[in-house]
């Protein structure tokens, strides 16, 4: 499924696989090139096999392959204990360090993530995510 490094995120908002998958564009590169060049697929996708991007079609799909890649990500306790701070706008993503901060404590010297920062994205179950391996 991998021909080069990976990059695996869990994308959270109302209506968020309708919404990733028209960012995406459709499936079929040759087609998406013509009909969405604007697309992900449409920019980046070589052919129909090497796309470029997967998305799930679906709560069930979503919820099996978020276990793969991180098998410790419990769905229903991130909405318990972190969806609130989201839905209130109380979160911003720090590019430095690649998590999820409130927003409160973004000016702060001691920021308190929400999201775990990228230490060693090598981590990702069983993947090799480093430059000397590609």
């Amino acid at each position: 499924m991998q021909s080069g490094p990976v990059s695996a995120h869990v994308l959270a908002r109302q209506d968020a696989i309708s919404h990733w998958r028209k960012i995406m564009g459709p499936t079929k590169v040759f087609r998406t090139i013509f009909k969405e060049p604007n697309s992900i697929r449409g920019q980046y996708g070589l052919t129909d096999t090497r796309n470029c991007a997967h998305g799930s079609d679906s709560p069930i799909s979503a919820a099996k392959e978020i276990q793969i890649f991180f098998p410790d990500f419990s769905i229903d306790e991130w909405y318990r204990s972190k969806g609130h701070l989201f839905t209130r706008d109380n979160v911003v993503f720090d590019e430095q360090s690649q998590a999820h901060v409130l927003l409160k404590d973004i000016n702060s010297s001691r920021v308190q993530y929400i999201t775990n920062p990228i230490t060693n994205i090598g981590n990702v179950k069983g993947f090799s995510f480093n430059k000397e391996d590609s």
